[in-house]
């Protein structure tokens, strides 16, 4: 390399054959360029009109459930239904047992049952329970807390 090239300021081409030449959009080109953009746009817009669509349903189902689920919930036993499910005093020896609960616990507070503990038992499925807490369960509630059988007359 001569010193005197070294002077001179480089110029990097990457294609030394290569001009510039704007790029011009005419006829057909302008239409199909044109078209395509409108048509991006109009799906667009579709897409979003329909998840707004999609979302104001969800929210109104949402609304009505949580209406129908608590007005369900609230409209558990009266105090007089429950207070005449039979109670049985637990024995520890299954062959005694009169319900058909086989685990010997609770399955609301998920303690054992005690010797002697009251328990009461659901007429439909025979599922027993601690008293206090069927009890509270069944003020709320119309059905067994295990199987969901309904109790309501």
């Amino acid at each position: 390399m001569d010193p005197e090239d070294s002077s001179q300021a480089f110029h990097w081409q990457r294609y030394p054959g290569y001009q510039f030449k704007p790029v011009r959009f005419q006829g057909n080109n302008l239409l199909i360029i044109a078209t395509f953009f409108t048509l991006i746009l109009i799906l667009s817009l579709l897409f979003l009109y329909a998840l707004y669509i999609c979302t104001c349903r969800r929210r109104r189902l949402a609304i009505s459930d949580s209406t129908t689920h608590s007005g369900l919930s609230m409209a558990g036993l009266d105090p007089v239904t429950i207070s005449s499910l039979p109670s049985l005093v637990h024995k520890s020896s299954s062959s005694s047992n009169a319900y058909a609960s086989e685990a010997a616990d609770c399955s609301i507070c998920l303690s054992v049952f005690e010797e002697g503990e009251k328990v009461k038992v659901l007429p439909q499925c025979r599922h027993a329970f601690h008293s206090g807490c069927v009890d509270k369960w069944l003020s709320s509630h119309p059905s067994c807390p295990f199987c969901r059988s309904s109790l309501g007359s």
